[in-house]
């Protein structure tokens, strides 16, 4: 894992995303609640800015969720 890029909270829910260890590896993004893991996955590094500027939709719907 590689440089923490970014650390966004809403609502309780808190998105986090590493940077991969070398150039050109996906980044690590984990999403928790109450420092409880609720997703965890990798995604292409450049696109990892679409998670944080979308991230309060994103909690939308893993609130909707059942």
């Amino acid at each position: 894992m590689g440089d923490l890029a970014y650390e966004k909270e809403d609502r309780g829910y808190v998105v986090r995303c590493w940077y991969g260890a070398t150039p050109g590896d996906p980044a690590l993004i984990r999403i928790t609640k109450d420092d409880e893991p609720v997703r965890n996955f990798h995604y292409p590094a450049y696109k990892i800015w679409n998670i944080a500027a979308h991230f309060s939709e994103i909690v939308d719907v893993l609130t909707e969720a059942p």
